[in-house]
């Protein structure tokens, strides 16, 4: 196995154990990023 090959099955690995350990952490952010309330409107952002 090449270095760059284990070096994503270490950042996988990581990122998985993350969102499975924090769930109520990316609940919220997932929830927060589908309710678009941040959004810019387009006619605002044009001037």
């Amino acid at each position: 196995m090449g270095i760059v090959r284990i070096s994503k099955l270490l950042l996988a690995s990581l990122v998985s154990f993350g969102n499975l350990t924090g769930y109520g952490t990316n609940l919220a952010f997932v929830q927060h990023v589908f309710l678009m309330d941040t959004s810019v409107d387009s006619r605002e952002s044009s001037q």
